[in-house]
């Protein structure tokens, strides 16, 4: 598989290169209105900016995730001088569906081509779930068969629409930490689909008061 090609460059904490960087900084995203904007765009020019790569938008353990950092206090982000975004794999049109979903009011994103994951080293694509003698992270709230009923038999049929539009069910995603001015400083790429950095680590590493 070609993804297997991929993956063999792949690196879960290599910060990007100031030449990758740069290339990532003129990629679009676009909103839910369709609206197109560079990454750069999405950077704090003042704070730090933590952004958070999800597989697909129909990706239940992701889902799960989000809602947690859903409850991530605005005060406490204001404090730390920190800013979230979020950004999927998917089409634009199915932003204000995953808000709903999540309860996250933050800023999320849509990068269906792909670029920006591949541009910041998320060149790995699995459907793996935790592996044997990895301990499970803490946003995992189910068993993975429960989450395959729900990924592959509930949300289908519940959002036939959106599902075709969710993005690539292999894309793996990951998390990056901007300081101001667009310098990366720190990151977690995934190596399978239950991979997120968990919410109260990702606070602690942000100097954000969690929960």
């Amino acid at each position: 598989m070609a993804a297997d090609a991929d993956a063999n460059a792949f690196s879960p904490r290599a910060l990007p290169t100031p030449a990758d960087l740069a290339a990532a900084a003129a990629l679009p995203v676009f909103t839910s209105s369709g609206s197109q904007l560079p990454f750069s765009a999405l950077l704090s020019s003042t704070g730090k900016t933590l952004v958070i790569f999800i597989r697909h938008f129909h990706c239940c353990v992701c889902q799960d995730y989000i809602t947690l950092l859903a409850g991530v206090r605005e005060e406490a982000l204001t404090a730390a001088g920190l800013e979230l975004v979020v950004i999927g794999c998917g089409d634009h049109t199915v932003i204000q569906e995953y808000r709903e979903t999540t309860g996250y009011k933050g800023p999320v994103y849509a990068d269906p081509s792909k670029s920006l994951y591949l541009c910041l080293g998320m060149t790995k694509r699995t459907l793996a779930a935790t592996p044997k003698g990895e301990e499970r992270k803490d946003y995992v709230r189910a068993g993975y068969l429960q989450y395959a009923i729900r990924g592959a038999l509930v949300r289908p049929l519940s959002h036939p629409l959106s599902f075709i539009k969710a993005g690539d069910i292999q894309q793996l995603g990951g998390e990056f930490l901007f300081q101001p001015g667009g310098e990366c400083t720190w990151v977690s790429r995934m190596t399978h689909t239950a991979d997120h950095t968990d919410v109260k680590d990702l606070m602690a590493l942000a100097g954000v008061e969690y929960p």
